[in-house]
């Protein structure tokens, strides 16, 4: 058998002789790795922005401010930033108290305060004034500013245009930083751990589920999951309890008052205490958890999305691990539970601040039909069950041919990839024909109806239907044979790819269309140069990714119960907060066709008002002018009076002027129409003269008759 000739992956795989049929699940994931790993001089780049930046803000006039830095945050202290990651900086440092900052203390002219205490409508002022500087200094593209200042933070978002670095900045303190840092240090003792977060994070922007703009995961959440994950959920555990890095006394009993606890924002000399603290516990701890053996990198993957499926669903159900009440602290590296946390559905303790919430972004507003939770629990379920049949089937494919449970694997990795034809994991079929890529055919074989597909089950396995008479077989063969050369004819036909489809499947369904953007050559090998084409094309095009997403499951064979997180959205009617960023170009264009006719159907309905207003206006007007000539008249007539022969008859109304309208006089307010009263003699006489025909108990004592009488009672109405 002649064997292929060596291909080089410049996208990231390993250079190496590798035949197509040995190309593995875990090449595939170190591949992504190290496309998603940042390079020295994007490391570079970084700094000199930091640098650049810190230089002009000391030519800022900021006000009384001492010790002015930029600090960075977030990914690029952790280190797990990519080359196209936005960079988080922070201005810190201290201001000198005045009368408007703190009026309780203006008698100590000497006071300084943290950047990050100051009001929030000086905090953005101070960060108005420092990217102003920053667009002076050319340092901020001035057509790039986009300032969020709605935020719970302010931030303003800008590019530097010598490198073109996305830059948020905002007003912080020493322990955003600190907080990142310290991370990164309990990270940093098991190698493991950068692997895992980036696989993590690649996985679920693919499903749409790291966006807190729709209501889901933010990368800083899945960070912590990650490492919580390695702290208590792996077997062994790789990673020790953030506690333990920042304090000696690591058994201590009881809780330790966090550093940011309640939004506080610590001296500068404490954090660097708190930083020498956990330099020094690092190299014990890396000696003792740093040596321990981990698991494969796809069997790590797949118990982080197996347990953390389970998690999700008893958090949804208020089940144990996850109560009302608890939550996932890494800090601790355990379950924590308190009071405070009974609010959220899902609680990931920030590690610095036990009082916010790493999830809060899971929260829907109350239009929406459907928890953005669910979905994020069903994407874990799904793709867990996914990666586990096809790992179950390659360890079938290397077991003998008798060996127990290697058909039950075999049998669910066709099932789940909808490929009823050989896989990479059928040894006696491969052998037989080479592997092709069957794309259009099985997304055409494939049935239509739910009902016949294999759904899966939350833990991986399926549930197959019971096998039907040997005439209902030989019956779907015949029509799935005449769908599939229907649809060969109006279907695009794409070159076979010499990568089995359960492979290309598997990688589709997990990563989806990241597989393309970061990895164009392995993508190619994996779904063809037709496919391929066509995915660049619509992705080039404006479609959605999810979208692409689902239509490549489907020309593979194997969408059963996937959704991408576009049509979850659409179909329970979830806004998100910068809508316009997700819409299509169709989208766009009738958004604009909606408030163009909008537009004019409200300049039509306010010309027609005003219409109607100048049209009231005028008969006010004429009303007041024939009122007006009215009275003149009758002042004229009652002045002259009746002259001779213009006496009036008793009886009969004045002459009305010809040609003016009868105008009803105005109403002359007087004194009230008398009241008939008679005094009350006695109960019988009232009960008679009112006509009510009651029984009276007897006469009005003499004293009461006198007192009614005084204040003469009115008569009864009839009838009542």
């Amino acid at each position: 058998m002649k064997c292929i000739a060596c291909v080089n992956f410049a996208s990231g795989l390993r250079t190496s002789s590798v035949a197509s049929s040995e190309l593995k699940f875990v090449d595939i994931l170190e591949a992504l790795i190290k496309s998603s790993s940042p390079k020295d001089d994007d490391r570079d780049k970084r700094l000199r922005v930091i640098n650049e930046l810190q230089q002009s803000l000391g030519k800022a006039h900021l006000g009384p401010t001492i010790d002015l830095r930029i600090l960075p945050f977030g990914s690029f202290v952790n280190s797990l930033y990519e080359p196209s990651s936005d960079l988080d900086l922070a201005i810190v440092g201290q201001i000198v108290a005045t009368d408007d900052l703190s009026p309780e203390d203006k008698r100590f002219s000497f006071v300084k305060l943290q950047l990050a205490k100051v009001p929030r409508e000086y905090a953005t002022e101070i960060l108005r004034t420092a990217v102003s500087r920053f667009v002076e200094d050319g340092l901020a593209d001035e057509r790039s500013l986009v300032p969020v200042l709605h935020a719970r933070v302010p931030i303003i978002k800008f590019v530097h245009p010598a490198t073109g670095i996305n830059v948020d900045v905002c007003v912080g303190s020493e322990g955003d930083s600190f907080k990142t840092w310290s991370l990164a240090q309990l990270m940093a003792l098991h190698p493991v751990v950068e692997k895992l977060c980036r696989l993590v994070k690649i996985w679920a922007k693919a499903h749409g589920i790291n966006d807190p703009r729709s209501f889901t995961f933010n990368s800083w959440c899945l960070t912590l999951l990650v490492v919580f994950f390695l702290q208590r959920q792996s077997t062994p555990e790789l990673l020790p309890p953030l506690k333990a890095l920042m304090y000696d006394c690591v058994g201590a009993a009881g809780a330790v008052v966090r550093l940011m606890h309640g939004g506080r924002h610590p001296p500068n000399k404490r954090v660097v205490k708190l930083m020498e603290t956990v330099t020094r516990n690092a190299g014990p701890a890396r000696e003792m958890y740093g040596r321990r053996p981990a698991k494969p990198l796809e069997h790590m993957f797949l118990d982080f999305l197996d347990s953390n499926s389970r998690l999700l669903q008893a958090a949804m159900q208020n089940k144990e691990p996850l109560t009302r009440g608890t939550a996932v602290s890494v800090f601790y590296g355990d379950f924590h539970r308190e009071r405070h946390f009974r609010e959220h559905v899902l609680f990931v303790e920030d590690p610095l601040n036990d009082l916010d919430n790493a999830a809060r972004t899971l929260r829907l507003p109350s239009s929406s039909k459907g928890r953005t939770i669910e979905f994020v629990e069903g994407t874990f379920a799904k793709s867990a069950a996914r990666l586990r049949a096809h790992l179950d089937a390659a360890a079938a494919a290397n077991q003998p041919s008798g060996a127990p449970g290697a058909a039950t694997a075999l049998e669910r990795e066709r099932e789940l990839s909808g490929d009823g034809g050989a896989t990479a994991a059928d040894p006696a079929s491969s052998s037989a024909s080479p592997p092709t890529n069957t794309s259009a055919a099985a997304a055409a074989t494939k049935p239509e109806s739910p009902s016949s597909s294999n759904p899966v089950s939350g833990d991986g396995t399926t549930t197959a239907a019971a096998a039907g008479p040997t005439s209902r077989a030989s019956a779907s063969t015949v029509a799935a044979t005449t769908a599939a050369s229907s649809a060969a004819a109006a279907a695009p036909s794409f070159p076979p790819s010499s990568v089995p489809p359960s492979l290309a499947s598997t990688a589709v369904f997990l990563f989806g269309t990241e597989l393309l953007t970061r990895l164009p050559e392995l993508s190619e090998r994996l779904l063809g140069p037709g496919l391929c084409g066509w995915a660049r094309g619509a992705l080039a095009a404006g479609r959605p990714a999810g979208e692409v997403h689902q239509e490549l499951l489907a020309r593979l064979g194997a969408e059963q119960g996937f959704e991408s997180f576009a049509s979850f959205r659409k179909r329970c009617r979830i806004p998100a907060l910068d809508e316009e960023e997700a819409w299509t170009p169709e989208e766009l264009e009738q958004l604009i066709r909606k408030q163009t006719e909008k537009m004019i159907r409200q300049e039509k309905e306010a010309a027609a008002r005003a219409r109607e207003r100048e049209k009231h206006r005028k008969q006010r007007k004429e009303r007041r002018a024939r009122l007006a000539t009215m009275r003149e008249s009758e002042e004229k007539r009652s002045g002259e009076g009746p002259g001779p022969g213009g006496a009036e008859k008793p009886g009969e109304a004045p002459a009305r002027a010809e040609g003016t309208a009868s105008v009803r006089p105005p109403r002359r307010f007087g004194p009230p129409r008398p009241v008939r009263f008679s005094p009350l003699a006695d109960g019988s006489a009232a009960a008679e003269q009112s006509g009510q025909r009651k029984q009276v108990r007897g006469a009005t004592p003499p004293r009461l008759r006198s007192l009614v009488s005084e204040q003469f009672v009115p008569v009864a109405h009839k009838g009542s």
